[in-house]
C-alpha cells in the first residue's frame, strides 16, 4: 500500500471535515495522483508519497526471539514450525505447534495449567477473521515459562473463539467468572 496525502480540490465546505478512506493500488509510483469524487460531487485529489524507509532490523531482539523458539523446542521436545504469516516481522516470528504443546515444571502460567489436550484439539485449527490463532495466543506463555497468565487475545474475536481456554484463565487470574458475571466498568 502506498501512502497518500490529501489535497482538496473543489468545495471543501461540502466535505464537512469527514475523513474518507481511499485504497491506492500498491503499484502506483510516488508522485502519481488519484482523483476521487464522492456522491455529493466533492472532488479530492490524492498524491502518492514515497513509502517510509524500511526500519532497520533489531538484530538483538531477533536473536532473543530465535533463541526462545529454539530453547522451547529443545527443552520440551514439542514439534513446532515457523510457517510465516502476515503478522511476522523481521524480529518476531509466530510459530505453529505441530502437536499438543508440552510444558516443563518451569511453566507456571495459567495457560499451561488450563490448556488440555481436549481444549487444544477443539481450538488448534480455528482462526479469527483477522488471522489470529490459538498458536499465536499461547506462544508467549510457551516461550516464557515464568509468565503468570501465559496467553493473550490477539483481537476482539479471540475472546469468544478461544473462551474455552481464556475463561478459566480469567477466573484463575482475576477471580471473575466470564461465563456468568458482567465485567464491572468504572472509568472514574
Amino acid at each position: 500500500m502506498v501512502a497518500a496525502s490529501a489535497l482538496t480540490v473543489g468545495d471543501a465546505a461540502s466535505c464537512d471535515d469527514k475523513q474518507i478512506e481511499v485504497n491506492v493500488p500498491a503499484g502506483l509510483a510516488a508522485g502519481t495522483s488519484v482523483v476521487v469524487t464522492n456522491p455529493n460531487g466533492t472532488t479530492v485529489k490524492f498524491t502518492c508519497s514515497s513509502p517510509p524507509p524500511a526500519k532497520p532490523v533489531d538484530e538483538k531482539t531477533k536473536a532473543i526471539v530465535d533463541g526462545l523458539i529454539k530453547t522451547y523446542s529443545e527443552t520440551t521436545g514439542t514439534k513446532i514450525s515457523v510457517p510465516g504469516c502476515d503478522k511476522d516481522s523481521p524480529e518476531f516470528k509466530y510459530i505453529k505447534f505441530e502437536e499438543f504443546p508440552k510444558f516443563t515444571k518451569k511453566h507456571r502460567s495459567a495457560m499451561a495449567k488450563y490448556l488440555t489436550p481436549a481444549i487444544w484439539d477443539k481450538l488448534k485449527d480455528k482462526k479469527t477473521s483477522k488471522g489470529y490463532t490459538i498458536h499465536n495466543s499461547i506462544q508467549t506463555g510457551a516461550l516464557l515459562p515464568h509468565l503468570g497468565v501465559g496467553a493473550c487475545a490477539g483481537d476482539e474475536e479471540s475472546w469468544d473463539m478461544y473462551k474455552d481456554l481464556f475463561y478459566p484463565i480469567i477466573m484463575d487470574w482475576h477471580g471473575y467468572d466470564a461465563n456468568t458475571q458482567k465485567h464491572p466498568t468504572d472509568l472514574d
